[in-house]
């Protein structure tokens, strides 16, 4: 149904106005909670690392740690696999001596 009278058609925008004004109110509270949404990804990624930057000295000393735990019972076992018993016994008495 077209208006027929100008007050109906000045009606009848002033009511599309409305709407467009409640949809841009909605499209730019979207707009604000996607763009928060967004920051948290890089205030995840800030937080990191700061962490690591505050706490790479103990970073550090754990990987290092760890590498030669793993380092040492892999030296060992290569070790007690590939050599007998009297060969272990002559290292340990060579190593004893010096």
């Amino acid at each position: 149904m077209s208006p027929s009278t100008p007050d109906d058609k000045l009606d009848q925008i002033l009511t599309h106005l409305q709407n467009l004004d409640r949809r841009d109110r909605l499209r730019t509270w979207g707009g604000f909670i996607r763009s928060l949404l967004a920051l948290i990804p890089i205030l995840i990624f800030l937080f990191a690392t700061w962490y690591s930057i505050r706490h790479m000295d103990e970073i550090i000393l754990k990987v290092t740690t760890e590498a030669a735990k793993q380092a040492a019972s892999f030296t060992k076992a290569e070790v007690s696999e590939s050599l007998s018993s009297e060969q272990l016994q002559q290292l340990q008495k060579f190593f004893q001596n010096k």
